[in-house]
């Protein structure tokens, strides 16, 4: 069976939250991916609430840090430091970023 994606308005974890009670018994496995700060508007998501749905809807969470880590958290360790007294970061099944972007190098990590 091939893949399909379901898009899902900006950082809108409820309705997420809403297609996921509505289709997710039509998916065997189902990935939700968010970035650690959008870019364009340095938004940051409710990780907290992401995490809490993915562990309702028995799913996979992967947050992009490409334009997190450097950036928040109070040493700028990213997403998982900013939220550390709400959240277990090994909550968050993929973890994920460049180094070229805070580092100023070349290359990815996951």
């Amino acid at each position: 069976m091939p893949s399909t994606r379901i898009s899902f308005p900006h950082n809108d974890w409820q309705t997420v939250d809403q297609i996921l009670t509505e289709q997710r018994r039509r998916y065997k496995r189902v990935l939700i991916i968010i970035e650690g700060v959008y870019s364009m508007d340095g938004d940051i998501p409710d990780l907290p609430q992401f995490i809490e749905i993915k562990k309702r809807h028995k799913e996979f969470l992967m947050v992009d840090e490409t334009h997190s880590m450097g950036v928040i958290g109070d040493r700028g360790r990213g997403i998982a430091e900013y939220y550390s007294d709400r959240i277990n970061p090994t909550d968050v099944d993929l973890w994920m970023g460049t180094i070229s972007k805070s580092f100023a190098s070349c290359g990815g990590y996951k």
